[in-house]
């Protein structure tokens, strides 16, 4: 899922990015609500099949994975003179900080959101064992009665 990822976070940020050097609308929602939108929404997606427990280490293998795929494609996109850095054609003495740059934004994305998520989904879980407590239910699906 974060090879996906990777790929098409950085087709869809050079799309967004290919306008020339102005920045409108296009690089704009492109850059700073479909990326992120998408990449969470596919971390979302890796990270549910998976206990709680295990997001600890998971999350970060996500972005790290993913930031690698999108770093390799950049380096891809240079060598094309496709892939943009600013307000002009990158360049191969541009990529180290481009890559260190992806790394540091997705990492601390997906793992901030992972953190977020995995404390929204306990909170829930709790909240909703509690509420099956309090009508008598006993976890696993049988009702208690009164006389038991």
């Amino acid at each position: 899922m974060a090879i996906i990822a990777g790929v098409i976070v950085r087709v869809l940020h050079v799309v967004s990015n290919a306008h020339g050097e102005q920045l409108d609308w296009h690089s704009f929602v492109g850059t700073f609500i479909a990326v992120p939108v998408i990449l969470l929404a596919l971390a979302t997606i890796h990270l549910a099949s998976y206990p709680l427990h295990q997001w600890v280490w998971r999350a970060p293998a996500f972005a790290l994975v993913e930031s690698a795929v999108e770093s390799i494609l950049s380096l891809a996109l240079i060598a094309a003179g496709r892939e943009r850095w600013g307000t002009g054609r990158a360049v191969f003495g541009d990529w180290p900080a481009m890559a260190a740059t992806t790394f540091l934004t997705r990492f601390g994305m997906i793992c901030v959101f992972a953190l977020v998520l995995g404390g929204v989904a306990q909170f829930v879980r709790r909240r909703e064992i509690h509420a099956e407590r309090k009508k008598g239910h006993h976890p696993g699906g049988v009702e208690r009665r009164s006389g038991d």
